[in-house]
């Protein structure tokens, strides 16, 4: 698959929180969704395959891509923060 622009192929990592009393918070509780990088376009400036993202909500176009739910957002617009980056050569 060859992206377009700054776009990145993402799949959906289901995640669940515990609070400190040993409470789990369901992802329909939690304002945003957590992905794994899979594939980057070539103009992608700062994510690489393998970097851990939370996006906005209803961002970016849900597909179906080995057999799995993954996004297509743009890089720019779309990912909120990057919680693990992957460092090349570490």
């Amino acid at each position: 698959m060859r992206l377009l622009k700054d776009r990145v192929l993402a799949e959906k990592i289901p995640e669940t929180m515990q609070t400190k009393s040993g409470l789990f918070i369901g992802k329909d509780l939690l304002q945003q969704e957590v992905y794994k990088v899979l594939l980057v376009s070539e103009k992608t400036k700062y994510l690489k395959p393998g970097d851990i993202i939370k996006c906005y909500p209803n961002v970016g176009a849900e597909i179906e891509y080995n057999n799995k739910t993954c996004l297509i957002v743009s890089e720019s617009n779309g990912v909120d923060r990057v919680l693990k980056q992957i460092n090349e050569g570490a």
